[in-house]
């Protein structure tokens, strides 16, 4: 049917012929009618319209085809959306209060296998669990025999342990220094008159040892500081003075004891060494006022 044809049933069918507006409805409803005009993003498409459409990357990116400062970021996410995976829409809420419900219920079911065994354990006067096992020794030694090596250190540490060579060096070792402990300070120093260059080495050490002691003063009250301190009295000091203080007591403590060892093995000191001795004799009367008041204050 033309258009002509057409037009003219309307004209008839608007004289109120009812087959001729029945017979329009039907070539209407047959015919497909087509979208003309073009699409763009003031004039989307049905799809997106009613939302069946969906975007993609390749959407996004086809307006930088063309542009090379562009070819790096496309190569990119082409990569980005090919190994992409999706995150998944949640369920409805009604499906999942139904899943908990039966996750629940499933749950609740499996537990409730162990009510009787939980119950019988709860009352019991005594739980046994299974046999007896003898462990054996507890002891440090009954652990060590059963010991293996396991890995390539371990291994190698037995070995060296087993050596008969290391273990009597060791022994010798330790022989060795009980017997220099147990020589006679005069037997010393004869040793040290037949040999000059070692009695000149050792005086040396010793005489460095003094001048050690005198450079840190840690033992003398006598500074400045100490004298300071001594006059504003120690309740008014802070913690780390009362430190402070308390660690010249303990050096001069060792060296009081040092003091009286060499008395009693040797007579034969330096002069430098009576020097210092009287000192911490007469300073011994004031350490130990010193460590009334810090006592009292403590």
């Amino acid at each position: 049917m033309t258009n002509q044809e057409m037009r003219e049933d309307m004209q008839g069918c608007f004289r109120g012929s009812p087959k001729c507006l029945l017979r329009i409805f039907k070539v209407i409803r047959s015919k497909q009618i087509y979208q003309s005009y073009p699409e763009s993003e003031i004039n989307p498409s049905q799809s997106a319209l009613d939302g069946g459409g969906r975007i993609t990357m390749s959407d996004l990116l086809e307006p930088l085809q063309g542009i090379p400062h562009f070819y790096s970021l496309r190569k990119d996410l082409k990569n980005v959306d090919k190994n992409s995976n999706f995150i998944q829409a949640p369920p409805p809420k009604g499906l999942q209060d139904a899943e908990r419900i039966v996750a629940y219920k499933q749950t609740k079911k499996d537990i409730t296998k162990w009510e009787s065994i939980v119950k019988r354990n709860r009352e019991a006067l005594t739980l046994f669990f299974g046999k007896a096992v003898d462990v054996g020794s507890g002891t440090v030694g009954a652990l060590a025999s059963r010991f293996e090596a396991r890995t390539d250190f371990e291994k190698k540490m037995a070995l060296h342990v087993c050596n008969l060579e290391i273990v009597d060096a060791h022994n010798n070792d330790g022989a060795r220094l009980l017997e220099l402990n147990k020589i006679d300070p005069k037997v010393t120093s004869a040793e040290m008159q037949l040999d000059p260059e070692a009695a000149k080495e050792h005086a040396m050490k010793q005489e460095y040892k003094r001048a050690e002691e005198r450079m840190t003063l840690k033992h003398k009250n006598n500074s400045k500081w100490a004298k300071r301190i001594l006059e504003r009295g120690l309740s008014a000091q802070d913690d780390r003075t009362r430190a402070a203080i308390s660690q010249q007591l303990h050096q001069h403590t060792l060296l009081t004891r040092k003091m009286n060892s060499m008395k009693d093995t040797s007579s034969s000191d330096d002069s430098s060494e009576e020097d210092d001795d009287d000192d911490l004799s007469a300073e011994s009367d004031e350490i130990k006022n010193l460590e009334k008041i810090i006592a009292k204050n403590n």
